[in-house]
């Protein structure tokens, strides 16, 4: 048996929301999220670029919490690198193949609780037609109602790597590093359709 306080936190992960108001679809708020990479350009600096547009949805199984499923799209027409120029030639075939592969797409597999209000989300990424996995560590910051939006609102900060030659993006390398860090800012609102 499950003891409550793995429950509880189950669902604060998973509902984006206390456990009195459990179960549902929950949707990412594309103005209050962001995701940023970063990755080592010929030792002297790390790069640093982002995607500006991606959108996601949290459901959960709220007989078993452990079936709750995330997932996320990136679209990868969005990144930006601060330069025109530089972004041509990441959207090109040496890197994101922008015309063969306009998404990215991240499904959970599998959570493991590993602190209070942390949790090891694991699952398969899928870009430039590889699918591999991926683990990243989660934050949970804050759920509630909010006090600007009046919807309820969960925060979240999260932080994970991949290796771009994982993919078969190996341009430049060594010089340019395999090593991609990300860190993901996310709010998630409870699906307005939900019934309260």
């Amino acid at each position: 048996m499950r003891s409550s306080i793995v429950f509880y936190i189950l669902m604060a992960f998973f509902t984006l929301c206390g456990p009195a108001q459990a179960g549902g679809l929950f949707d990412l708020d594309p103005t209050k999220s962001r995701l940023i990479f970063k990755v080592d350009n010929y030792g002297y600096s790390k790069a640093i670029g982002s995607f500006e547009k991606f959108e996601g949805q949290f459901y959960l199984d709220e007989q078993d919490p452990e079936n709750s499923k995330v997932s996320v799209r990136i679209d990868v027409r969005s990144l930006d690198m601060g330069d025109k120029a530089w972004e041509k030639t990441l959207l090109g075939t040496d890197f994101f193949a922008l015309r063969f592969y306009p998404y990215i797409v991240f499904k959970s597999t599998r959570v493991d609780i590993i602190g209070r209000e942390k949790a090891r989300v694991t699952g398969d990424i899928e870009m430039l037609g590889f699918t591999r996995p991926l683990s990243m560590e989660v934050q949970l910051n804050h759920v509630g109602m909010h006090p600007s939006t009046k919807e309820y609102t969960a925060g979240f900060s999260i932080q994970g790597a991949l290796n771009r030659s994982d993919f078969g993006m190996i341009k430049g390398l060594p010089l340019i590093g395999d090593q991609v860090a990300f860190e993901i800012e996310v709010e998630g609102v409870r699906a307005r359709n939900l019934s309260r």
